[in-house]
């Protein structure tokens, strides 16, 4: 038996979208040696113009059915009145070189046919030089000594018209019956083996997924699609598909997009060192890290805080007016959750809050602005103030301590770096370091913020690559996906391998250090590491993704691109990752629920008895928090069916 495996796009992939793409980078090596100075955009534009026109001359006028490299560019060379020497034609195999990446799975499939006794051929339509392709395929690990190998480029005939085929037959000595052949295209590599009678298979891994094609549309985006492609691939994950999926199709570019338009903005502003906030920015810290060297060294720090950790040493007073971040429009108000943000519980002090909770106790919600004053009154009185009041005073002298540790106080600029979304830690932040003598600034990047946020009098200088727009008067007003996909972006892009911080205190050493909250579960923290290996390798593979994207735009077209492609079309496989998670927006975590649930065929039927669709209700009702994630897990038939229901409701 003989096993035929196809090269291009089933043993090795392209770490670009298409082959334009790789005369590009062999463009630029070409130029470097035939011309001095600096290669302009457009030289390169000319060249990958010229290539491509070359070669499809050459194959109109070709009594053969394939041609090879040597012919396409002692063509190209006379194009630019240089003489042929096979040396120039190293160029396009140099740049071929960079971007191939092993197919896993099918060198898996090739060592497991192997092991089963049977002889290995490998057969491709291309032009490149046999000894080069074998060369790849030893190089990722697919070829042996002994194996066979056909090229049509050589040969001068190809799997298209099935000549290839039958001379592989011919030389293998063998009837098409003993022959399996796997390959990636429908025709050369399906269709026309399965009319001599060899079992085929089709192979479709390494066609571009649809975030992959769209991104090809934007600017520079065929060589982040191809990388992002390359990555899902190449990438050893050792059973972890669906990580990689997350991985490659939304958190890696997502982040590497983030990381580099922070380090340019700093690197403009001539701040030298960034602050990256805890927990959010956590994975973009060790990003930022990879990737600070390309930006002057700019020294990249994470910082230990939280909104439990910054809101209440930074409280002016007991009151409505110096605890702003106690009434917030997205947090339930339940009375558990507000006395949590004090330092307090209801068990402690149920004597004094029985006149406002009566037999609901702690999980009393305050509902009108009558509940809310006579909360504020029971807060203002003793014990109850006096006990606020010293946590207030005692974990602002240990956040100022942790701060000056980490070196907030000293003289290099520095700036911190967050998601966004309301300047309130940034405000904390600036408050706390005014109790310090050296008052110290504070000035953040953030990828978005919204219109409600802190004023820059108030927070200090900040810029954001998106700004949520107001409403005009007749209440509509386009604003960017993001904001509506926040909380996920922050649960996915911003997980951590660590819990909340609550406050500061002193570490084992007796040094000023965060004092976390309660654990976060075991799940959690073991998909923030694996996702965190698997995000830092894939900064590894492409070091140079995104370049660019320090310009305001481009990085915002980008990010706009991936998060509204991702969190609505979401992938399957993706999407599966993320079943033992949950998420929640409440300070202390108090509100934890799924991210994404399978739908039950009840719950696919229920907006037919209620009459409101089933995604519309609130996060407490028990639903996801993640619609269409839900629905891409949700078995087949239970998603059509909520489909039409939902059409109907």
């Amino acid at each position: 038996m003989v096993h035929s495996f196809d090269i291009f796009d089933t043993c090795l992939v392209r770490n670009v979208a298409t082959p334009a793409d790789v005369f590009h980078i062999a463009a630029k090596f070409f130029l470097s040696r035939s011309r001095a100075g600096a290669i302009a955009r457009a030289q390169i534009e000319d060249f990958v113009a010229i290539r491509i026109s070359v070669e499809r001359r050459l194959r109109a006028q070709s009594h053969r059915e394939d041609i090879t490299l040597s012919e396409i560019w002692r063509s190209l060379l006379s194009a630019y009145d240089l003489e042929y020497a096979s040396h120039w034609k190293e160029c396009e195999l140099l740049a071929e070189s960079t971007v191939l990446r092993p197919v896993i799975s099918t060198r898996r499939a090739v060592l497991a046919a192997r092991t089963a006794g049977m002889r290995i051929v490998f057969t491709s339509d291309m032009y490149l030089p046999s000894n080069f392709i074998l060369r790849m395929l030893k190089e990722h690990g697919f070829a042996e000594e002994g194996d066979g190998l056909y090229i049509s480029g050589e040969i001068g005939l190809t799997k298209a018209s099935g000549n290839l085929f039958r001379h592989i037959l011919e030389k293998e000595g063998i009837p098409a019956s003993a022959v399996v052949h796997t390959g990636d295209h429908p025709i050369s590599d399906y269709t026309v083996p399965k009319k001599f009678g060899i079992t085929a298979r089709h192979f479709e891994p390494c066609r571009l997924s649809s975030i992959e094609r769209g991104l090809c549309k934007l600017p520079s985006g065929g060589l982040m699609a191809g990388a992002m492609r390359g990555f899902r691939i190449s990438s050893d994950s050792t059973g972890d598909n669906s990580l990689t999926e997350l991985c490659s199709q939304f958190v890696a570019p997502f982040i590497l997009t983030f990381a580099r338009w922070i380090l340019g903005q700093a690197q403009r502003d001539g701040v030298a060192r960034l602050y990256f906030m805890s927990r959010d920015c956590q994975l973009l810290w060790k990003v930022a890290c990879e990737l600070s060297q390309q930006y002057g060294g700019i020294e990249c720090r994470y910082l230990y805080t939280s909104r439990q950790a910054l809101f209440l040493p930074s409280a002016d007073s007991v009151t409505a007016k110096g605890m702003p971040w106690m009434k917030r429009s997205f947090e339930d108000p339940s009375l558990s959750k507000l006395l949590a943000k004090v330092g307090i519980t209801h068990a402690e002090f149920e004597k004094e809050f029985s006149g406002l909770t009566g037999r609901e106790g702690d999980q009393f919600r305050l509902r009108t602005q009558d509940d809310w004053n006579l909360f504020w009154n029971i807060l203002g009185e003793n014990p109850i103030r006096t006990r606020i009041e010293e946590s207030i005073a005692t974990q602002r002298r240990d956040a100022i301590s942790y701060f000056e540790r980490e070196g907030l106080f000293q003289s290099p600029e520095w700036a911190i770096v967050d998601f966004g979304w309301y300047l309130t830690c940034q405000q904390a932040l600036k408050k706390l370091l005014e109790y310090h003598p050296s008052k110290r600034s504070v000035r953040g990047y953030y990828m978005a913020l919204r219109v409600e946020r802190i004023r820059r009098l108030e927070a200090g200088p900040s810029e954001a690559i998106f700004y949520e727009q107001p409403p005009d008067f007749s209440g509509n007003c386009e604003t960017s996906t993001i904001f509506s996909h926040q909380t996920l972006i922050e649960h996915l892009a911003g997980c951590a391998d660590h819990p909340s911080v609550h406050h500061y205190g002193e570490d084992q050493r007796g040094l000023p250090g965060p004092v976390f909250s309660n654990a976060t579960a075991a799940s959690g923290i073991a998909f923030s590491q694996r996702l965190h290996k698997s995000v830092i390798q894939f900064s590894k593979m492409n070091p140079d993704f995104a370049v660019g994207t320090e310009e305001t735009e481009r990085c915002r077209d980008l990010l706009e691109f991936l998060s509204n492609r991702f969190f609505r079309s979401p992938p399957a496989l993706a999407v599966q990752s993320l079943r033992d998670l949950d998420a929640g927006i409440d300070q202390n975590g108090l509100d934890s629920g799924s991210i994404v649930s399978p739908l039950k065929m009840s719950e696919a039927l229920a907006p037919l008895f209620s009459f409101r669709l089933l995604f519309g209700q609130n996060r407490q009702g028990g639903h996801s928090l993640w619609p269409e994630g839900s629905l891409a897990i949700t078995p087949r038939v239970v998603r059509k069916i909520s489909s039409i229901v939902r059409r109907w409701t």
